[in-house]
């Protein structure tokens, strides 16, 4: 019995309908990306993973208060009202950040000269032992060369202070998983500005752990916002602490995440949040995609067959009466779609754990695809060694776990069109 089970475990035919299912899924996803009018099928392929699933699962419940890091909120005060943020940085100074991070480009002198004297001022004179970073925006991608032809600073900077990009390169439609540890210009690298405040605190350069970018883990923490009238009330929110100023409650600044629509400086507490953890996840490109998909197609074909022959051939086989149910419900549509679910269940606590465990991540759409589709993919595959096996073109092999089928196949007339 174990040799038999051995047998249809790992059986050549489970290899081929899995990869014949998988090509199948692969060719319909390619027609989706053709057509125009099936982007929303397109995104929603792409958006089914188990990141998505973990960080909706971890933010179910109560969050927990960041201990590190605070955001002072300026929404109230317009980029033009310079000498009132020369103010707010002068407090927040006082009250001893470990470091500042600016979410508000200047980017040109004001005809009001005093002000934009104050705004520098409050910048420039602060002490060494509080480090500020400043945001800096790139312009002009090129996508042949992957790179910006143009960096927008503040006026005042003039390279005496630290500056980090805040550019976001992912689509506008699509979840924000991903912040650049580092962009290109034609002639310089560029940090972002939470890579930047990490490697400043750390000493050490962040590795990314996808191309140029880092993967957020978006954790079940929240971060306290202040508002910059309340700076005093809330010292102990900004002292030690690396704080972010900028506009908390711009509409215009949101960015859709797994967590929903959230502002721009809060993706930025939590991308330093994410990368002062030093903790990567592996995310596997196309290949292991298809690996898994395969994988995963495989055993559950493997899996099926085998609960079928143990329910039904086993007992048959030691002179046992079955009840006749369970061989028509064995060979029924209804018995394929209840494995499957229970093999896609399974497969999905599978995938959360290495994602939630080992920070492994590898896109699931292909391979819980294959498993719903593997019937699909089966009667293909008999259906084809039939024909074969009818012109005489291949012999039946006792091996093939559808032999018998095959064999009973072969007794019914072709019919060539």
């Amino acid at each position: 019995m174990l040799k038999k089970c051995l047998r249809i475990l790992f059986n050549i035919d489970n290899l081929i309908i899995s990869i014949i299912t998988t090509a199948l899924l692969c060719g319909l996803l390619t027609i989706i990306k053709r057509l125009e009018f099936l982007d929303p099928v397109e995104k929603v392929v792409e958006e089914l993973s188990m990141m998505e699933v973990y960080f909706h699962i971890n933010n179910s419940g109560e969050k927990e208060m960041s201990q590190e890091i605070s955001i002072v909120d300026i929404t109230d005060l317009s980029e033009r009202q310079r000498d009132s943020i020369a103010i707010v940085v002068n407090q927040i100074i006082e009250l001893k950040p470990s470091i500042l991070g600016v979410d508000v480009i200047f980017e040109r002198p004001l005809s009001d000269t005093e002000a934009d004297d104050k705004l520098a001022n409050a910048f420039l004179s602060t002490p060494d032992d509080i480090p500020i970073v400043m945001a800096e925006k790139l312009a002009l991608p090129n996508s042949e060369t992957r790179t910006f032809g143009m960096v927008t600073h503040s006026f005042f900077v003039d390279g005496l202070l630290e500056e980090g990009g805040v550019n976001v390169i992912e689509k506008p439609t699509t979840n924000l998983k991903h912040y650049p540890v580092y962009l290109m210009t034609e002639t310089d690298t560029v940090y972002s500005l939470p890579a930047k405040i990490v490697e400043i605190l750390s000493g050490e350069k962040v590795v990314p752990d996808r191309d140029c970018e880092h993967t957020i883990n978006y954790e079940s923490v929240d971060f306290p916002v202040i508002n910059y009238r309340e700076l005093q009330e809330n010292k102990q929110l900004i002292t030690g602490r690396k704080v972010l100023l900028g506009a908390f409650y711009e509409e215009r600044d949101k960015h859709l995440t797994p967590l929903g629509e959230l502002p721009g400086i809060k993706v930025l507490a939590y991308t330093i949040h994410s990368m002062q953890q030093n903790k990567h996840i592996w995310q596997g490109g196309l290949f292991w995609i298809i690996l898994m998909a395969v994988l995963a197609g495989y055993f559950m074909n493997a899996f099926e067959f085998l609960m079928s022959w143990l329910i039904v051939k086993v007992p048959k086989s030691r002179g046992k009466d079955i009840p006749l149910f369970l061989k028509f419900f064995t060979e029924s549509e209804i018995y394929d779609k209840i494995v499957a679910f229970i093999f896609m269940v399974f497969f999905t606590g599978f995938a959360y754990w290495l994602y939630a465990k080992q920070y492994i991540y590898i896109n699931t759409w292909l391979a819980l695809g294959t498993i719903a589709f593997i019937e699909e993919g089966r009667l293909i595959y008999k259906a084809w060694l039939v024909f074969l096996y009818k012109k005489g073109l291949t012999k039946a092999s006792q091996h093939s776990i559808y032999y018998k089928e095959i064999k009973q196949s072969a007794e019914e007339p072709i019919e060539d069109n």
